[in-house]
């Protein structure tokens, strides 16, 4: 336990939040690099030589062209197949990049400039203890909301408090 303003404090919930958070968001931005990885590399490098090697052939060869005919029809209905899954995976990158970078502005870095910085604030005065089973949080007299108010019971309702600035997670009294 730390001390702010004579208050005693844990940082411990801000610091475990603020790392959950990060490894989330390092988890998201592997899987979207690897996903990256798999959609843009050519996967149809052996088809592509496949076809190159029947158009040598074909200059010379019937049963060549009739191949490469079929396979040049083939491939044109793969592809047309391709752009809805092509469609689908730019969506899929799309939400998981936003997600990436929602996490990383509205959690990890308000979370590690507060821990790094110390930037704590005290509130003296009266709050709502709201009690919801997901979120329990602080509601304050200027409509700030602070999150992680589990310590305290319903029927509180003045006191003094100190919160993370950015991140807005209650560090203390209790």
């Amino acid at each position: 336990m730390k001390t702010f303003n004579g208050i005693e404090i844990s940082e411990f919930r801000l610091l475990a939040q603020t790392i959950v958070m990060t490894l989330l968001a390092l988890i998201v931005i592997t899987v979207t690099i690897f996903y990256c990885y798999v959609l843009f590399t050519g996967r149809d490098k052996k088809k592509i030589r496949h076809l190159k090697r029947l158009k040598e052939k074909a200059v010379c060869d019937e049963n060549a062209k009739k191949k490469l005919e079929k396979l040049e029809r083939k491939y044109k209905r793969q592809r047309k197949r391709g752009r809805s899954d092509f469609i689908t995976s730019i969506i899929i990158l799309t939400l998981c990049v936003g997600l990436a970078l929602a996490d990383m502005f509205l959690c990890v870095i308000p979370g590690w400039c507060d821990y790094i910085k110390k930037d704590y604030i005290m509130y003296t005065g009266n709050f709502e203890v709201i009690d919801s089973l997901r979120r329990p949080h602080i509601k304050l007299k200027d409509g700030m909301v602070v999150w992680g108010g589990s310590i305290y019971d319903s029927n509180d309702n003045y006191g003094t408090i100190v919160y993370a600035k950015r991140s807005c997670r209650l560090l203390g009294p209790k």
